[in-house]
């Protein structure tokens, strides 16, 4: 997945930083929404890291999700929802929220068909 010779392990969720306020983006994005600390309200909910096919990416709630396991689309900012959507530990991810906790989480991903599968079925 991604660049030729070029893969994550853990990738870190983009809208955990502390740009300055003011600022604009390089990207364009909207950083008014971001998690600036830890200290916020269901910090237990919020992932900081999590295995990754890249280095990070920018899950939004409108992503679509993964249409067979390995489906991963790369944009300027890395991957969308799809990049945490792997099958890495035994049909799940681990995770590292904002309160400190480390959990696995189970993808409903993993009855997709593979890429592989995807490309015998194309005419």
């Amino acid at each position: 997945m991604g660049l030729e010779g070029v893969y994550g392990s853990y990738g870190m969720n983009g809208h955990v930083s502390n740009p300055k306020r003011g600022v604009p983006d390089p990207w364009g994005r909207d950083t008014t929404k971001n998690w600036r600390s830890a200290g916020v309200n269901g910090a237990s909910n919020i992932p900081l890291f999590l295995d990754c096919t890249w280095l990070g990416g920018l899950p939004e709630d409108s992503d679509p999700p993964p249409q067979y396991d390995g489906d991963c689309h790369f944009g300027l900012l890395g991957t969308n929802i799809q990049g945490f959507c792997l099958d890495r530990h035994n049909e799940g991810i681990n995770g590292l929220f904002l309160d400190d906790e480390q959990r696995r989480i189970i993808f409903d991903v993993l009855d997709k068909p593979t890429a592989a599968e995807v490309l015998e079925k194309v005419d």
